[in-house]
């Protein structure tokens, strides 16, 4: 039989996606089923059984075994890099390295091998060279602020989808910041009828959430929307990825402005720049985040959040700090659905994030984007110390080395580790938090958003 034939024919359990069917812990808990042995019968045949040889050995603790595959795939690493730019072998990859984590078996040999692969034949690993030397960090945005009104804001959010709990907190988190003396909030669905919009002074949209796959629809639905709204904004909630600026710019003229935390977005589009609303997105549930932010945390450097195909840079990051023996607290989250309600599943993630008192926050995409995050306000508002990769955007709010730490590659981890554990950044942890509650609280956005009004 073939074997590169039989292995995308190959099933073991779960599947992880279409094309190939091989689960983790076929690979990772050193009890695979007697048929993956064929992979490894002759690895010369195929990229993949050459791959999946090299997985095979390094999760076993066959340290020369791993060598030797890497020597027989780097003889034609052309053929590897497009199976892994097809993304499903990656994939494999990634699923292998959550369940080594997560069993405390990536020792720091098997995170050199891992990192050896990656940095062969992995086209995603080029994007993660340190970015060229910044320019002269621009002025830090300043921001108008309304006076406490005697009338409450009224604002509809349309930032929710019919049927689903929860598909993002961004929506309620908003909502949840709004709710105070200063204004009153309503969320909808998305593609909830303009005549469910009652007396407001602000209807705020993410087109996410309305008639993605029927353009016409959508936008003869946001004609409606615009009728019934006195002011009309649109949230701009993940700035990067194919085809974005396109759709920024798409229908742009209705909007009195884009809310968006993105100002490097003003230079990239054609969107006037005075129609950009840059102030941060609140945090919302303030409560949950005193509750957290009292917790003592450990003085480690610590990571948690999610490794996905849109950020798969993470996954090397987590790599090189493992094979450096770094010592980085790395948590991993899911993005499947956990059946929670969104207050207590962001208990559980404010919990998670702020255990350590410094926190780092990668911002790369696939695509090679640096974007502002929200994990970096979430941080801030937690009063821990700010990790942070550069990324432009974050200089337009905070100044490096006075309000967050900056990091250009994994290799600058195992000092600023260090210097966290000792204390020695306490002042920008402060500086940090104070910038956020002065700037940046739920009470500041409120009341910058009114003078949009």
């Amino acid at each position: 039989m073939n074997l590169a034939n039989w292995a995308t024919r190959f099933r073991i359990k779960r599947p992880l996606s279409r094309k190939l069917r091989i689960a983790p812990e076929a690979l990772v808990d050193g009890m695979a089923p007697p048929a993956l042995g064929r992979f490894a019968a002759d690895p010369d045949l195929d990229p993949l059984a050459g791959a999946v040889d090299f997985l095979l050995a390094t999760y076993g603790g066959d340290a020369a075994r791993a060598q030797r595959a890497l020597a027989r795939l780097d003889i034609d690493p052309a053929a590897l890099s497009r199976l892994m730019a097809e993304n499903e072998l990656r994939k494999l990859t990634v699923a292998c390295f959550r369940r080594a984590l997560a069993q405390g078996r990536l020792d720091s040999a098997r995170a050199a091998l891992l990192l050896d692969f990656a940095e062969r034949f992995d086209p995603a690993f080029a994007r993660l060279s340190p970015p060229p030397a910044p320019e002269a960090s621009p002025d830090v945005l300043a921001f108008d602020y309304a006076k406490r009104s005697s009338a409450k804001l009224r604002i509809v959010l349309l930032c929710g989808t019919r049927g689903v709990t929860r598909s993002h907190d961004l929506g309620d988190r908003i909502a949840s910041a709004f709710n105070t003396e200063e204004a009153a909030c309503t969320m909808l669905p998305g593609e909830a009828d303009a005549s469910e919009i009652g007396p407001n002074d602000l209807v705020l949209v993410d087109e996410g959430t309305m008639f993605r796959k029927d353009f016409g629809r959508q936008q003869a639905h946001l004609d409606k929307i615009r009728n019934v709204a006195k002011r009309m904004g649109r949230l701009i909630p993940d700035p990067w990825g194919k085809g974005f600026r396109e759709q920024l710019e798409r229908g742009a003229d209705r909007y009195d402005f884009h809310w968006a935390m993105a100002p490097t977005l003003r230079q990239a589009t054609a969107i006037p720049p005075e129609k950009f609303c840059l102030i941060p997105f609140p945090t919302g549930f303030g409560a949950l985040f005193d509750e957290a932010a009292a917790v003592a945390p450990t003085p480690d450097l610590g990571f948690c959040g999610t490794i996905e195909d849109y950020n798969v840079h993470r996954y090397f990051w987590m790599l090189a700090a493992l094979a450096g023996d770094t010592d980085l607290t790395i948590d991993l989250t899911s993005q499947q659905p956990d059946g929670l309600g969104v207050a207590e599943s962001l208990k559980i993630y404010l919990a998670r994030l702020l255990s350590t008192g410094a926190c780092l926050s990668l911002t790369m995409r696939s695509t090679g984007d640096r974007i502002l995050v929200g994990r970096t306000f979430d941080v801030l508002r937690g009063g821990r110390l700010l990790v942070q990769e550069y990324t432009p955007d974050a200089r337009y709010y905070l100044r490096p080395g006075e309000d967050f730490v900056e990091v250009r590659d994994a290799g600058e981890l195992p000092e600023v580790g260090e210097r966290a554990r000792t204390g020695a950044y306490e002042p920008i942890r402060a500086q940090g938090a104070a910038t956020f509650a002065r700037a940046y609280s739920d009470q500041a956005v409120i009341r910058h958003l009114a003078t949009w009004v």
